[in-house]
């Protein structure tokens, strides 16, 4: 299940402001952006409202699960690269 932050992601993704999703997910602006910001919890109701608005697919949990496995444990920085030994 999405977080509020990642479901403001995949609302700017979908090019739906703010006052759009709130007034089509029957929240209020303030509301939706506490719950973006996660400052209030996400209650089910108003999550599942959300997700539909947003079209939340299974690409958007890769997705986020990409992301946080990326944080989690950051590629290594590739070997600096030394100059070639000259021919001759």
């Amino acid at each position: 299940m999405p977080t509020g932050p990642q479901l403001r992601v995949a609302r700017i993704a979908r090019g739906l402001t703010l006052g759009e999703a709130a007034r089509a997910a029957g929240v209020g602006l303030a509301t939706l952006s506490r719950i973006e910001n996660g400052r209030t919890p996400l209650q089910p109701d108003v999550e599942a409202r959300l997700m539909r608005i947003v079209d939340w697919t299974e690409a958007f949990d890769r997705l986020f699960a990409d992301l946080a496995a990326a944080v989690e444990s950051p590629a290594t920085p590739a070997e600096p690269a030394t100059e070639a030994e000259p021919i001759g």
